[in-house]
C-alpha cells in the first residue's frame, strides 16, 4: 500500500539506469554484475558494469513506502588497442577513451532542459538521479588497461 504514491521496485530503479548507461557510449560488453578485465578478451573492451553497493533508506511514519537513497559503482574498463608505440608518440592512450566515456555519462545523467534533473523515467518517484563523489581512474600505468569507478546515487520512494 502507498497511500496514494505512485512507487517503483528496486529492480526498475536498477534496470532503468544501467539501461541509461548502457547507451550512453559503444560498450562491446555490459553487465550488473562486475568483472574483472583481466576475465575479458580484447574485444570486450570497452567494458561497462554497473554495481549496486549500498542504500540508505528513510522511511516514512504510517506509510509502507519511504524515501532511499541508493548507491551504485560504474566500473568501466577500456584497453589501449594501439600497436606498441614509443614514449612520447602514443596516439591512442586509454586516457582518451575514457575521457570520450566520461563525457558521456556525464551527458546522459545531466540531460538537456529546464531542470537537467535525471528521474530514469520515474517523474515523481525517481527525484533525482546524479554522479556524486570522486571518480577514481587509472590511465593504464602498469598496462594497456584502463579503468573509472563512477559513483552513482539515486534518490528514490521505493
Amino acid at each position: 500500500m502507498s497511500f496514494g504514491r505512485a512507487t517503483v521496485t528496486r529492480e526498475q530503479i536498477s534496470v532503468a539506469l544501467f539501461t541509461l548507461l548502457q547507451g550512453a557510449a559503444g560498450f562491446n560488453t555490459i553487465g550488473r554484475k562486475h568483472w574483472m578485465p583481466t576475465e575479458l578478451s580484447d574485444n570486450q573492451f570497452p567494458a561497462l558494469f554497473l554495481v549496486k553497493v549500498k542504500e540508505k533508506g528513510q522511511p516514512e511514519p504510517m506509510r509502507s513506502s519511504g524515501t532511499y537513497l541508493i548507491y551504485y559503482d560504474a566500473f568501466i574498463y577500456v584497453k589501449d588497442d594501439g600497436a606498441d608505440q614509443e614514449p612520447g608518440q602514443e596516439t591512442n592512450v586509454p586516457e582518451t577513451q575514457l575521457n570520450t566515456i566520461l563525457d558521456a555519462i556525464q551527458l546522459v545523467m545531466n540531460p538537456p532542459g529546464p531542470d537537467g534533473v535525471q528521474n530514469l523515467g520515474f517523474q515523481g518517484v525517481v527525484h533525482r538521479a546524479w554522479i556524486e563523489g570522486q571518480i577514481d581512474t587509472d590511465q593504464g600505468v602498469l598496462g594497456k588497461i584502463g579503468m573509472a569507478i563512477v559513483p552513482i546515487n539515486v534518490l528514490a520512494v521505493v
